[in-house]
């Protein structure tokens, strides 16, 4: 049996790494591009992120918290929230929230 993929090994949505610092994936095979919008006290913030070879993409982000709202910004167009979200304020179609699954 092969070796399994690291992109596969890796958890889709915001995952914690450390206190204020999360990752965040997402598989968009068809998209050239995506931002990553997040929307902190400070105000909003967009950042590029990573596309692999397998149509995943990868971002970090610095100095959030739980609570934190965040969208997906498809090719510069489009504005979706996570797929892989666990908690969804505004509803389906609003900002996902970022979640501190260690204070559960």
């Amino acid at each position: 049996m092969g070796q399994p993929s690291i992109s596969t090994d890796l958890k889709l949505g915001a995952t914690k790494l450390r206190p204020g610092l999360y990752s965040f994936r997402v598989w968009a095979p068809y998209c050239s591009r995506i931002d990553l919008k997040l929307f902190t006290p400070k105000g909003v913030t967009l950042i590029a992120m990573e596309k692999d070879g397998e149509g995943y993409f990868n971002a970090q982000a610095p100095g959030l918290f739980a609570g934190t709202r965040y969208l997906y910004v498809l090719d510069g167009i489009k504005e979706c929230p996570d797929p892989a979200s666990s908690f969804q304020p505004k509803g389906v179609y609003g900002p996902s929230s970022v979640v501190d699954h260690d204070d559960q």
